[in-house]
């Protein structure tokens, strides 16, 4: 919806009752919760939901409303209060880039409108692949850093460059582009991703293990959850046919390389999106999870910049 009001949001949070049962899957399935999220959305998008009361009452209703409820109701409501810093990415839509929230309950969420699933590895959750003939190329697990072109005189873009530029973890000419503020961070995450034929699909879970430090940008990020089998968190699809080169640094401690052997980082450059991947572990098509071998991410990422998408 383009437009919300205070009473739709009202008439929403009404709607929701403490009988309220999570569904398997994308809580939107549950009309209650797609009505709620779409009128939270709908006002992070005109920038009317903040975290100060005095910005807008709306997200105070939110959180006076989650104080009280329970259950079903409860989780819904928190997930509208971890949206308020979504509004950093939800202004770049394309035909070629997707930038999303994902709620959802159970071990394999689908999204069908993104042709996409998520699937449970060990602790974690991995994206995979419903387009039809999409293949599978590389699945890792990683430190995420999302960017998107700096538009002048955008909100977001005016936020961003607010803030001290971080160029934590950037290597080569994308550190150059964020530093020149002519790309914005998005998002800045642990989670997965995954490289085909086709796309590069991910999802950011934010955390206190990556060792990034404690930045206004790092802070800035949108927040994520994940409690049991019930997680709200930021995925992405972007299709292949925008990016256009990337660069690849194994790199190693200040210690030297006898004494600990950094995985590969990895930014891959688009016209649209800008990603860069600091690589943990591989996770192959059987779900098992792995260091990379030799060269591997390497010669997919090459793979992945240098032939030609299926049309």
């Amino acid at each position: 919806m383009s437009e919300a009001t205070l009473e739709d949001l009202r008439a929403a949070l009404d709607a929701l009752d403490d009988d309220l049962v999570l569904p398997v899957g994308d809580l939107r399935q549950l009309p209650q919760a797609k009505r709620l999220f779409e009128v939270v959305d709908a006002r992070i998008a005109a920038r009317q939901y903040e975290y100060l009361p005095e910005s807008d009452q709306a997200y105070g209703m939110v959180e006076e409303q989650h104080a009280q409820a329970n259950g079903a109701a409860k989780t819904i409501l928190m997930f509208c209060l971890l949206r308020r810093r979504d509004r950093i990415f939800l202004e770049d839509q394309t035909e070629d880039l997707t930038i999303f929230r994902a709620d959802f309950a159970g071990l394999e969420p689908s999204y069908p409108e993104h042709e996409l699933k998520l699937i449970r590895v060990g602790d974690g959750l991995v994206p995979q692949s419903t387009r039809t003939g999409e293949q599978h190329r590389l699945g890792i697990l990683a430190e995420l850093q999302a960017f998107v072109p700096s538009v002048e005189g955008s909100p977001a873009t005016l936020e961003a460059n607010e803030r001290r530029v971080d160029d934590f973890g950037l290597i080569g000419g994308l550190a150059e582009h964020y530093r020149a503020r002519v790309i914005r961070r998005v998002a800045w995450g642990s989670g997965s991703c995954l490289l085909t034929d086709q796309r590069l699909i991910g999802i950011l879970f934010d955390d206190d293990v990556t060792g990034r430090p404690d930045t206004a940008e790092s802070l800035n990020m949108p927040l994520s959850s994940v409690t049991g089998e019930v997680s709200s968190a930021v995925a992405f699809t972007a299709e292949r046919n925008q990016f256009t080169s990337r660069q690849v640094s194994a790199g190693v401690s200040p210690l030297g390389k006898f004494f600990y052997n950094r995985v590969p980082t990895l930014n891959l450059h688009g016209s649209e999106f800008h990603a860069v991947i600091d690589v943990r572990r591989v996770v192959d098509p059987d779900g098992s999870i792995r260091k990379p071998r030799k060269d591997e991410v390497d010669s997919a990422v090459f793979e992945f910049c240098n032939s030609v998408a299926p049309t």
